[in-house]
C-alpha cells in the first residue's frame, strides 16, 4: 500500500533526516516553498549527505527561473538519509511511503496474532513434521505404484522384422491385398492431353 508523504526542509542548513520509519519513502519532486520572499536569481542548493560523510547535491533552484526540481530517489526503511538547504529557500520535498502490507510482515502468522520466538520454532517444528509426512506418503505410493507396474503383464509388442521398421503383422496384411502394377493402373486410366 502507498501513501502521500512530504517534508520541509528549512533555509539555512538545517538537517532533516528521512527514512527512520519502518517504510521505504520514494521522494518525486522538491521544490521552492517561499519562492514570494526571496529576491528573484536568488539561488538554494538541496544536499543530502552521502554514505562516507560528504554532502553532495541532489537540485539546484534559482528562483523564478528553476524552482522545481522532479527526481526519483528511493530511502529505505530503518535508513538515516539526511537532507539540507544551502541557501534561504525553503525546499518541500514530496513523494510517497511505502507502507508494508500484513502478509509482509514477518512476525506475524495467518491469524494476525504477534509470534514471539518461542511460538515461531513451535510453528517451524509442527511444519517439519507436516513435511515429513507429506514425504512419507509419496514414498509409500511410488511403492504402490511400482507394486502394481510388476503385478500387470506387459502390453504384448507387434513382432518387427529386424530388416524392416514395418510390423511383421502389416507386412501379411499388404501381401494379401493384390496391387496392380503401374502399367495395368495407366491402361485403365484415360489419357489426358
Amino acid at each position: 500500500e502507498m501513501s502521500f508523504w512530504a517534508a520541509t526542509i528549512p533555509a539555512g542548513g538545517k538537517e532533516i533526516i528521512v527514512g527512520e520509519d519502518a517504510c521505504d519513502v520514494i521522494i518525486t519532486q522538491a521544490c521552492v516553498k517561499n519562492s514570494g520572499d526571496l529576491k528573484s536569481g536568488a539561488s538554494a542548493t538541496l544536499m543530502s549527505q552521502a554514505e562516507h560523510g560528504a554532502w553532495v547535491a541532489l537540485a539546484r533552484f534559482r528562483i523564478n527561473e528553476v524552482e522545481t526540481a522532479p527526481f526519483r530517489l528511493l530511502v529505505a526503511a530503518g535508513t538515516e538519509f539526511k537532507l539540507k538547504v544551502s541557501g534561504q529557500a525553503e525546499i518541500d520535498v514530496a513523494g510517497y511511503q511505502v507502507i508494508p502490507s500484513r502478509d509482509e510482515d514477518e512476525d506475524d502468522d495467518d491469524s494476525g496474532i504477534e509470534l514471539d520466538d518461542d511460538d515461531e520454532e513451535e510453528v517451524d517444528e509442527h511444519d517439519d513434521e507436516d513435511e515429513e509426512e507429506k514425504a512419507d506418503a509419496q514414498a509409500q505410493k511410488r511403492k504402490r505404484d511400482q507394486a502394481d507396474a510388476k503385478a500387470t503383464p506387459p502390453a504384448k509388442a507387434a513382432k518387427m522384422d529386424i530388416d524392416s521398421p514395418t510390423p511383421a503383422s502389416q507386412k501379411k496384411a499388404d501381401a494379401a491385398t493384390p496391387t496392380k502394377s503401374p502399367a495395368a493402373a495407366a491402361a485403365k486410366s484415360p489419357a489426358t492431353p
